[in-house]
């Protein structure tokens, strides 16, 4: 598992959740892998990286 650092350009990002106007993610990607996981679709990933890092957003208090 890799745990990697990156910036980001906005600390919200807008949601299309029903009654959720935006989402605050302090981290990309996971350490689970769970076979049943939508993410790597939404996110047009690799499915065979996901679940090897984690990215966090290490300017989050910043923007």
């Amino acid at each position: 598992m890799r745990i990697l650092q990156r910036d980001c350009k906005t600390a919200l990002n807008p949601s299309k959740l029903p009654g959720i106007d935006y989402a605050l993610n302090p981290y990309r990607g996971c350490s689970h892998a769970c076979i049943y996981c939508y993410v790597p679709d939404v996110i047009k990933i690799d499915r065979s990286t996901w679940g090897n890092f984690v990215e966090v957003k290490r300017n989050l208090p910043l923007v």
